[in-house]
């Protein structure tokens, strides 16, 4: 099992099955901890039944262990996040679409948005494109069923407005809006990009994977509602990689900040791969644990 995917019926058929279980990449955040804390001896009674537990970090590890989880059984990988290997065919398809349509603009990739984040993002669009025509924006909705909304919505801010399904190259030449109605494509959105900004964050949703950006070079902005990327968000606003807003005029001055400096995007988004590049290796760590559970075969050769 993966992250917190907790399942208790799952949990019992595997006792009484007799099969391992390890929940691997595990996070457990202090909003979630103050929850499974108030159910007391269920919880430690529940986590009874998983035999491994490899966590993100070792806060993770510490409030699996304060619900009364064995320490001996769990262990600290890092995040497997961190191996993400972007897609290279996204890559260059990407670098492509930018070279044909907006090259020498500057492309501001709103990733994962949700209800509410797209005002804010807009507003902060419009108001920077009265004074630098060359800005362009990619607003990507996390979830489809949005897509047509954010559409309409993003044609209250400006007349050249295209998705991304329905898009031809001279379209997108004419376009001061993208919006990324596909599937599967967030590489590609973001290898077009010079400024990225991470939604689910200005919103509590608890944020979406910084690393996305962070692994194509793409310097980031996100929201303050960063509880399910603490780990990863503290790592990179050490390094200087990160840029956190609160509002809608923050926003606006971290933009303009970095559409205004060369040298600003360089160093952030130097930073950001730093960090990415230099907290890889727990797949393979977490992949070593798990076959610690597996059972020894007798070949018979």
């Amino acid at each position: 099992m993966v992250e917190t995917e907790i399942w208790p019926n799952l949990l019992e058929v595997c006792r009484t099955k007799k099969v391992k279980v390890c929940l691997t990449n595990a996070r457990l955040s202090e909003r979630s901890y103050k929850k499974y804390k108030k159910f007391g001896d269920l919880s430690k009674n529940l986590l009874s039944r998983i035999d491994k537990i490899i966590s993100q970090s070792d806060r993770d590890s510490s409030n699996f262990i304060n619900l009364g989880y064995p320490s001996t059984q769990i262990s600290t990988s890092g995040s497997i996040k961190y191996d993400l290997a972007p897609d290279p065919a996204l890559i260059e398809k990407g670098k492509m679409l930018y070279q044909n349509s907006w090259n020498n603009s500057i492309v501001v990739c709103a990733a994962s948005t949700h209800d509410g984040e797209e005002k804010i993002i807009l507003s902060a669009f419009e108001e920077i494109k009265a004074s630098n025509k060359s800005v362009k924006l990619i607003i990507v909705p996390r979830h489809p069923g949005r897509f047509n909304d954010v559409y309409e919505l993003s044609k209250k801010y400006s007349q050249n407005v295209v998705k991304k399904s329905q898009a031809s190259i001279n379209d997108l030449k004419e376009a001061e809006i993208l919006v990324g109605d596909t599937m599967g494509e967030m590489t590609l959105y973001l290898s077009m990009a010079n400024i990225s900004f991470v939604g689910g964050s200005l919103v509590k949703i608890g944020g979406h994977n910084l690393l996305e950006p962070a692994s194509l070079k793409v310097p980031i902005i996100t929201g303050r509602y960063l509880y399910n990327f603490k780990e990863i968000s503290e790592n990179l606003i050490k390094a200087s990689a990160l840029e956190v807003v609160s509002n809608e005029q923050e926003l606006l001055i971290a933009m303009n900040n970095l559409i205004d400096s060369k040298d600003l995007r360089l160093s952030m988004l130097e930073a950001g791969y730093r960090v990415y590049a230099q907290n890889k290796g727990a797949l393979y760590k977490q992949l070593t644990t798990i076959e610690t559970l597996l059972p020894k075969i007798a070949w018979g050769f």
